[in-house]
Order: C-alpha cells, then sequence, then structure tokens
C-alpha cells in the first residue's frame, strides 16, 4: 500500500519545469521496472501514460541513459513497448536484453516499429512464437519503393552491413528529383501495395489505425505510401498535408473527433483533403491508450476549402510536394542513423574499429542531410505562409544567441582555416523573436559565408543596436565581394569552385530563406557590396548597448 501511495504522489507532481519533469520521468521508469504486474492495474496504466505523455519532452540523452538502466532488468512488456517505439539508438538496450513470457512477446511485437523488431531478430534467445511472428512482419519491414516497380523489399540492414547504406556524396536536387519523377509515374497507374487492389482516380475513402503517438500506422482502401508516417498528434497549416486543430485537440484529450480535416499531399488517388473521424483504443487489460482507429472520406462540395497553387522559389513543384518528399526521405535517413548509432555505440556487441569509424562518418553525413531537409521543409512552408511570425511578447537575447553560433560555428572556422571576428554589445540586446528563429537565422547566415571563405580569410561578425531594431552584419567573403544582391538573393546562385563547406542546397538558396525568414519575423535581409546585415526588430522596452569587441 505505501509502495502504491508513493506511485499516486509522484503522479501528482506537475512536472512544471524541465529537470522536474525529467526527475518524475526517470522515477516512473524505476519504479515500473521494479514492480511490474504487481502495480495496480489503473495505476500502471496511468504511469505508462505520463511516460508516453512526456517522452518528447525528456532530452534524448536522459531517454539514452534510462534505457541503459533497464539492460537486464527490464521484465515489464508495457516498458519494453514503450522504449520500443523510441528511437533505435534508445530502444537497443532494452529490446536486445529484456525477459518477458511468451505471451508478452506475441502481444507487443505487432505495436513495435520496424526497427525495434529489427533487433529482435538479432536475438536467439526468443519463443519460437516469437520468432515465428517477427517472420511474418519481415517482408513489410524497411520496404522502400523504387521507380519503375511496384514495390521492392529491401531486408534489414545487419550491423556490419549498414555502412553501405549511405553513399559518401548525396546530391539533395538529384535525390529530391529522383523521388518526384517515382512519384508521377506511380501516382496516375493508383498503384497500391500491401495486397490492396488498384484504384483508378481518386480514392473515396479509407479506414486508418495509428500508434500511441498518433502516427497512421495502417491503413486500408487508399494507396498508403502519402499517408503512413502523417501524424494526429500535430496541427498542420490550413495549406500544409496534415491534420487541423479538431484532431489534434482531440488526440491531446484522448477524446473522439468527427469530421477533421486532413489534407495528403500531392495529386495522386491518396492526395487532396480528407474529413475524417476517429476513436481512442485502450488496452482492454491494462487500459493503457494504444493509438486511434478511424475512417476517411472525401468531403463534399459545399465542404471543400479553396485549393490555392504555390510554387516553391521559382519551382515548378507545391510546396505539400516538397513537404511530403522530405517526410519519404527522413523516414529511411532516419533508420539508417539509428543503425549507424548502434553500430558506433556497440549495442549490439563489440565492433571493430574500423566499423566504428564508418559509422560515425555515416551519422555525420545524415546530420548534413537532415539539415538540408530541414531547409527543404522551412523553404516550403515560408512559400506557403505556413511560418507564422513569433507570438507577441516572445523575445530572445541577441548576445546570447550569436555566442552559441559563433561557439557552434568553430569547427567549421577551423576546416576552413579561416577566423570569426566578432563585435556586439556589451549590455543586453533582447529581439522580438523566438530564440531557435533566431538560432536558426543567424546560424545559417554565418555558415552559409563562412562556408565560402579562403584559407587564412577573415569573416566580420557585428551585432548592433539601432533605434527600433537589431542589426548582424556579416562581411562578404572576398570571393563574393561586389556580386550584385539580385544574384546573391537568386536560390539558383553557386559560385565557382569547389567549396565543400558551401551549404549543400547553394549560397542562394540559403540566403533565400534567411530573407524569407526575416520578413516572416518583420524584418529584413540587406546586401552591399561588403556585407550582409540582418535587419530584425527589438523587443519594445530593450536598451540600446554600446559596442565592445570580443
Amino acid at each position: 500500500m505505501r509502495y502504491d501511495d508513493r506511485l499516486d504522489t509522484i503522479l501528482r507532481q506537475p512536472g512544471g519545469d524541465a529537470g522536474a519533469r525529467v526527475a518524475i520521468w526517470r522515477q516512473l521508469v524505476d519504479l515500473l521496472a521494479q514492480g511490474g504486474n504487481r502495480i495496480d492495474l489503473d495505476l500502471r496504466g496511468a504511469m505508462l501514460s505520463k511516460l508516453d505523455l512526456w517522452r518528447s519532452a525528456i532530452p534524448e540523452e536522459q531517454r539514452r541513459k534510462a534505457a541503459q538502466s533497464l539492460a537486464g532488468r527490464c521484465h515489464s512488456a508495457e516498458l519494453v513497448a514503450s522504449f520500443g517505439s523510441d528511437q533505435p539508438v534508445i530502444a537497443a538496450p532494452v529490446i536486445l536484453s529484456a525477459r518477458l513470457p511468451e505471451e508478452d512477446w506475441v502481444a507487443i511485437i505487432p505495436s513495435l516499429p520496424p526497427a525495434s523488431r529489427a533487433l529482435l531478430r538479432e536475438r536467439r534467445d526468443l519463443p519460437e512464437s516469437a520468432m515465428q511472428l517477427l517472420q511474418a512482419y519481415q517482408s513489410g519491414d524497411f520496404a522502400l519503393p523504387r521507380p519503375h516497380s511496384d514495390s521492392l523489399v529491401v531486408e534489414t540492414p545487419q550491423p556490419a552491413a549498414a555502412a553501405a547504406l549511405v553513399p559518401g556524396s548525396i546530391q539533395i536536387s538529384e535525390l529530391v528529383a529522383r523521388i518526384e519523377a517515382y512519384r508521377q509515374t506511380r501516382i496516375p497507374a493508383g498503384t497500391a501495395s500491401d495486397g490492396e487492389l488498384p484504384i483508378p482516380g481518386h480514392a473515396d475513402q479509407f479506414r486508418f489505425e495509428t500508434s500511441p503517438d498518433g502516427v497512421i500506422n495502417w491503413m486500408q482502401g487508399a494507396p498508403r505510401g502519402p499517408i503512413v508516417g502523417l501524424s494526429l498528434a500535430d496541427m498542420a497549416d490550413a495549406r500544409s498535408a496534415g491534420v487541423d486543430g479538431h484532431a489534434a485537440g482531440a488526440f491531446r484529450q484522448r477524446n473522439r473527433f468527427r469530421d477533421a480535416r486532413l489534407l495528403v499531399a500531392g495529386e495522386g488517388p491518396s492526395g487532396g483533403q480528407w474529413l475524417i473521424s476517429g476513436d481512442p483504443v485502450f488496452d482492454r487489460e491494462t487500459g493503457r491508450f494504444t493509438g486511434y482507429r478511424g475512417i476517411a472520406r472525401r468531403p463534399a462540395p459545399d465542404e471543400m476549402a479553396g485549393k490555392k497553387e504555390f510554387s516553391v522559389f521559382g519551382q515548378d513543384m507545391q510546396p505539400d510536394s516538397i513537404r511530403q518528399l522530405v517526410h519519404e526521405l527522413r523516414t529511411p535517413l532516419n533508420a539508417i542513423r539509428g543503425f549507424a548509432e548502434m553500430i558506433e555505440g556497440q549495442f549490439l556487441g563489440p565492433v571493430a574499429s574500423g566499423y566504428r569509424d564508418r559509422a560515425r562518418d555515416i551519422i555525420a553525413e545524415a546530420n548534413t542531410l537532415l539539415a538540408t531537409f530541414e531547409d527543404l521543409d522551412g523553404a516550403a512552408k515560408i512559400e506557403s505562409g505556413a511560418v507564422p511570425a513569433s507570438p507577441a511578447g516572445v523575445e530572445a537575447e541577441g548576445c546570447a544567441v550569436l555566442a552559441q553560433v559563433v561557439l557552434d560555428m568553430a569547427a567549421l572556422a577551423k576546416r576552413r582555416s579561416a577566423t570569426l571576428e566578432v563585435i556586439q554589445p556589451e549590455s543586453l540586446l533582447r529581439i522580438a523573436c523566438s530564440p531557435p528563429a533566431l538560432e536558426r537565422m543567424y546560424g545559417r547566415l554565418v555558415s552559409a559565408l563562412l562556408g565560402l571563405a579562403a584559407e587564412g580569410e577573415t569573416i566580420s561578425v557585428s551585432l548592433h543596436a539601432e533605434r527600433t531594431g537589431a542589426v548582424l552584419s556579416v562581411g562578404l567573403p572576398a570571393r563574393l565581394k561586389g556580386t550584385d544582391a539580385a544574384d546573391l538573393l537568386d536560390p539558383n546562385f553557386i559560385p565557382a569552385g569547389d567549396w565543400p563547406d558551401a551549404p549543400a542546397l547553394g549560397l542562394g538558396f540559403s540566403l533565400r530563406l534567411v530573407a524569407n525568414l526575416a520578413q516572416s519575423e518583420g524584418g529584413a535581409l540587406l546586401c552591399d557590396a561588403d556585407n550582409l546585415s540582418l535587419n530584425l526588430p527589438r523587443a519594445q522596452d530593450s536598451a540600446d548597448g554600446h559596442l565592445g569587441r570580443i
């Protein structure tokens, strides 16, 4: 009884700040690992719900440490399922060491993501029924479509073979073009998968299920490619792929919803607008929330939102198509990075130093690609008007953000054998912008120009206050001095020569992205013969600071 009272006390704690949430989350993990099925059913369900609800707010490093602490001592099927639904590098210690009864393995395997099922296939101590169930899922796990074929099954990568999955150099524009070309060849034919019949024209309805985090992981009635992976948990802008606030709000409260809006990218049978209805599903024995089941239908003509055409920086593709492409690229890349992290961290056992070095290279390349995908997604959001300005009253301290950006640029400066000369106010300079948005603009601007610096060159960075604004001026590298502003902001502009540290999508694309981000925050990016100046509004009561060299 004292044990349950202790749990009840922990569950009632508010966790108002980040540190408190981490502490409570770790306590719940430890208590579930210790208590297992001895904990009251309702109480156990409440604990698991809080673990899943707070997961995204717990730093990855803390989740990784918690998973490592469970290695060899986790006997809770619910806890294995919870950690198993996280990133592979976090799931691995739990998945590879958990000891569960046969019936528990059979119960949770269908709910695990493909990466965690792949980890279970590495084990040789599971019951025969569990291995048979894993075998049944093998053909669907890690299946990636290829052009000119209905489907192509890619077998789960083995640890030693994962290094071969990422090429040494990937051209983003070529990759996007390939996938868009595939989509164009696939969509008109109404290609279906997983045993579905081809659907001519636009599909009229489909059924779906989601995982506990709201991601659609099963559907029937329409081609699944553009839909599986979309989430009910996050509200999309009215013109972006995803669900509206009705569905997202119901998800947070675990309530049923009716006729919420879903927009699916593309012009194929699954693309366009849908009205969806769903009901929350709870495990009968544990009371744990397991996701949603529902149905989607096409809206009647009088229910249809007006459709608008948008172009992204002069390209023919629509913003929602680009965002869908980014989604399709990011998913397998995250899986590859996860396996590389497991190899580098030796979660599957000892690994030769050569393989670990290659895994580190893959992780670095994957992180670079993911940052590039973020830029593509950001550009599409901006062009479609899906990036709102920071809310009124939100502000960032410019000097602190710039200091962090300069610190992050140290490795790049060393690689270029270049120097950053920074001048900024000695007093605080508060800017009317959210810290993440400001860090993104400052970081993209400084890294874009530093990446084009010649060996031994100094790039000047100056932050200063004006009457109503804050101005970050970054000196152009010698190669760009005198370049016309129209050329610098041309999204297709790439300076001649070999610049391995230049922005992956081109200098013009990166600068155009910064310019549009600044515009969404009420600012502007200005160009002259020697400098680029990012002007952003100051917080209303921010005082001027005098300049000092650092």
